[in-house]
């Protein structure tokens, strides 16, 4: 299968996703004269990429603040910030558009490419890769590496039996625990963090919760007050459970304590935002004054829709056409409660379509952060989500693939030319 020549310098990447293409690219943009063979296990270059932010691409974040990184990334944080000194959002949103990829940025700081085609991220990747003359084999994995040989070469063996020497691997094959790339790096002596899902819906056992399926609330706040976490943003009801941003990333923060749980606890929702809850009982007696000869539950007189207050009052006692001049103060403290402190049983997940993420991998302690080189093997290098780092929505593991991919691909590079001089 592989019947091009060796040459002097071979260079090997295994994971044809965002963070070894990225590597690959990078390695002969710095030192075109290595020869750069990339192994994709599946048949597809970049379909992860491809099917990210819904098909647009959320590539990365436009006002992502190093300083503020432990709050996106709840594993890796550390490591990410040598990293992003060297490669960060602002310089990839530079390498797309100076390559012909215009970005825009939307109010939530997401960054797609204008067209709102994922086409624009992997149809340039995949052309300089092309333009690059980087050797691309589809259906082929790796299934062992062993230490460098006499001439000072890793071996490789390939998923269809054939064998490869080269100067330097890289591995970016992804965080599943069935990977090629982790059961490589567990084989040469690697600790992996254990690799669980992150980033995903919950999955309720209330059916009348779900019988609101479809509706979003702005502002929510929603906690695990078992695991001591919260996040704050809008929330959907699904026919399964509960979803959207706040939910997502709740997921991700928590997605250890959750998976120990088995995915079964206990959530706790404020539907209010930042709502005064003094403000709460204001309004609420107005209505019972102002409102004394409407029902209760025939419109909401805070800002959340109208089917979710019929069902959150009727929770609270009220009944279904009760009028406001008959509500009692325990109604009104019942309401109250549900407002702030609803709480709903967890039983399970739910996919995400978004979901392509887990947290685990090889501990960063492993990896130099500086070249993304393995402390335990020279010249093998990790790039991507094998890498015990993860982080919520917004565009920010896109970020880690192409930050660390690049930093991986450069100081390979680098080591090869130097030796050349």
């Amino acid at each position: 299968m592989y019947n091009t020549p060796e040459q002097k310098n071979r260079v090997i990447i295994a994971g044809g996703g965002a963070a070894g293409c990225f590597a690959a690219i990078t390695i002969k943009e710095h030192a075109p004269d290595t020869q750069v063979v990339l192994l994709e296990r599946s048949g597809e270059l970049l379909h992860k990429v491809s099917l990210s932010g819904g098909g647009r691409c959320n590539c990365t974040n436009g006002t992502f603040d190093r300083n503020t990184i432990t709050k996106v990334y709840p594993r890796g944080a550390g490591f990410l910030r040598s990293v992003f000194s060297r490669f960060d959002n602002q310089r990839t949103i530079e390498w797309f558009e100076d390559r012909g990829v215009p970005l825009k940025t939307e109010l939530d700081g997401r960054v797609f490419p204008v067209t709102d085609s994922s086409a624009a991220i992997t149809g340039l990747l995949k052309k300089r890769i092309r333009e690059l003359n980087i050797e691309c084999f589809l259906n082929s994995g790796i299934i062992s590496v062993n230490g460098k040989s006499d001439r000072g070469k890793l071996n490789i063996t390939t998923s269809d039996g054939s064998e490869l020497s080269c100067e330097s691997l890289c591995i970016a094959t992804g965080g599943t625990p069935d990977s090629d790339g982790i059961k490589i790096a567990r084989n040469i002596g690697h600790t992996i963090q254990q690799q669980i899902p992150s980033l995903y819906s919950f999955k309720t056992d209330s059916p009348k919760l779900s019988e609101l399926s479809g509706i979003s609330v702005k502002n929510v706040k929603i906690s695990i007050p078992e695991l001591r976490t919260a996040q704050q943003g809008d929330l959907l009801i699904t026919h399964n459970g509960i979803s959207g941003p706040a939910v997502i990333r709740l997921s991700s923060l928590s997605a250890p304590g959750i998976y120990e749980k088995k995915f079964d606890f206990t959530c706790r929702i404020n539907w209010c935002g930042d709502q005064n809850i003094e403000e709460l009982y204001r309004v609420l007696d107005e209505s019972r004054k102002k409102c004394a000869s409407a029902q209760i539950t025939a419109q909401a007189v805070i800002k959340i829709p109208t089917r979710l207050w019929k069902y959150l009052a009727t929770e609270a006692g009220a009944e279904e056409k009760q009028l406001w001049a008959h509500l009692s103060s325990r109604q009104r403290e019942m309401i109250i409660q549900q407002l702030t402190r609803y709480s709903v049983h967890i039983c399970g997940r739910d996919h995400n379509k978004d979901e392509f993420v887990t947290c685990g991998g090889v501990r960063c302690s492993e990896i130099d952060s500086r070249t993304m080189e393995s402390t335990l093997v020279p010249a093998i290098y990790f790039a991507g989500e094998i890498i015990d780092i993860d982080a919520m929505t917004g565009g920010y593991n896109l970020q880690a693939a192409w930050s660390t991919g690049w930093q991986a691909g450069i100081s390979i590079a680098d080591k090869l030319l130097n030796r050349e001089t």
